[in-house]
């Protein structure tokens, strides 16, 4: 595996050395299992999203980051009540929806089909129900971006990236924060590298200490980004796994922002990379290349759920290309709800802790029940699609007729078995 290379080098800037705005970043990364099952996470994405609300309608001035459908699902489906007001906010530009993924996906073992479903899915839900576009592809707990990524990005509606795993530890101290990522084809995305991480500002004691700890972190912050920017901009996540929104975070900045010639404003990330895009513009350094490999034991862990993936997503595209010349042809109707029901167990176990096997034994024991739903729906859609076909196929002559169906592309020669009743 070749580490990333830069394309061009990095312009020299004198902003690099000191940051003029601090993009302050409020979000909560979601697993959908890891620790917890599905339903426990959702729970408490609940806690979180009330919170949220609460404080979108208390302080004008906040602002908040969603990813993943499954994040934001089961709180859409119990709170019908507030999808309206989530709708205005988001119009309003104050949440951004980012990633664009049903379950943020391992982007290594999956097939490329499913990952590029994942992001249709996940940008569907987001558009179709909060009505909002997602811009920013936000891959921030993911174990490792293949060299593809960019082009896979590009062709899924995504114009920015933000990631935080996978620059080599002997690079991180002079590699760009700020750059076009640039796929084998050619073809670039615009990506902040989140250098010290998602986590950011997480309140852990009394408003007095985590004063003195905020302002610690932050200062450490912007000694090691200074060299890596690539603009007076500095991009600051507020925030970690489940975070609830706080107050202080409030607090925190207009205390700041009275002492400081760094001025930080509750933002987004749309807004960072306007911010960018106006001042470095053609400037930014280009690199390509995979940032991998990283938590290489991820490949190994759990081989049922590496076996079940690849099972699975062979099945399913082959059941869909069978029902689609029998749906097309008129002799069957396309089976939509079995479909979508085998896609979701399929595209929620490519979730990155659930597939790189590093789940509970909980975790585990519901993937796999997720695999067997979904090869029993993919099995039933294609017998069903390989019946119609087969009763309409000419056979001629005596004896047993053998119909061999070849669901690839391209024309094949092999030896086929089959047991055969000799009586008949």
């Amino acid at each position: 595996m070749k580490n990333p290379r830069p394309v061009s080098p990095a312009q020299s800037n004198p902003s690099r050395t000191r940051f003029r705005r601090i993009h302050a970043i409020p979000h909560f990364h979601f697993d959908l299992e890891w620790w917890k099952t599905e339903p426990g996470y959702a729970r408490d994405v609940a806690d979180i999203m009330d919170a949220a609300m609460d404080m979108l309608d208390a302080y004008p001035e906040f602002t908040f980051v969603l990813d993943q459908a499954t994040a934001i699902k089961p709180w859409w489906d119990a709170r019908p009540e507030k999808r309206e007001a989530l709708r205005a906010h988001i119009r309003a530009g104050r949440v951004e929806c980012v990633g664009g993924t049903w379950a943020a996906p391992d982007e290594n073992i999956p097939t490329g089909e499913a990952l590029i479903r994942n992001f249709l899915a996940g940008r569907a839900f987001f558009e179709n129900e909060l009505g909002a576009r997602v811009n920013t592809a936000w891959e921030i707990d993911e174990f490792g971006h293949p060299a593809q990524m960019p082009q896979i990005f590009s062709g899924c509606g995504f114009s920015q990236f933000v990631f935080a795993r996978g620059v080599p530890m002997n690079r991180h101290k002079d590699h760009p924060a700020d750059f076009v990522w640039t796929a084998p084809d050619g073809s670039g995305i615009l990506t902040h590298w989140l250098s010290a991480h998602y986590t950011g500002l997480v309140p852990l004691f009394s408003p007095l200490i985590n004063r003195y700890l905020f302002i610690r972190e932050l200062r450490a912050r912007m000694a090691l980004q200074a060299g890596q920017a690539q603009s007076d901009n500095m991009f600051l996540p507020l925030g970690t796994d489940f975070q609830v929104p706080d107050t202080q975070w409030l607090d925190f900045i207009s205390e700041w922002n009275g002492s400081e010639t760094a001025k930080m404003q509750l933002s987004l990330p749309d807004r960072y990379f306007r911010d960018l895009r106006a001042a470095a513009g053609d400037a930014l350094p280009r690199i390509a290349g995979e940032f991998n490999p990283l938590l290489t034991g991820c490949y190994e862990s759990r081989e049922k759920i590496k076996r079940g993936c690849r099972a699975t997503q062979h099945a399913i595209l082959e059941a869909e290309k069978l029902s689609a010349i029998c749906h097309a042809s008129g002799w069957i109707p396309w089976p939509a709800k079995k479909f979508r029901i085998a896609w979701d167990n399929i595209l929620k176990n490519d979730f990155h802790d659930t597939i790189c096997g590093t789940g509970t034994d909980a975790v585990y024991r519901d993937s796999l029940k997720r695999y067997d739903e979904a090869m029993e729906l993919t099995g039933g859609i294609r017998d069903r699609a390989l019946g119609a076909i087969a009763r309409r196929a000419p056979v001629t002559g005596k004896g047993c007729n053998v119909l061999v169906f070849n669901s690839l592309n391209h024309e094949r020669e092999e030896t086929v078995g089959t047991p055969l009743d000799t009586k008949t």
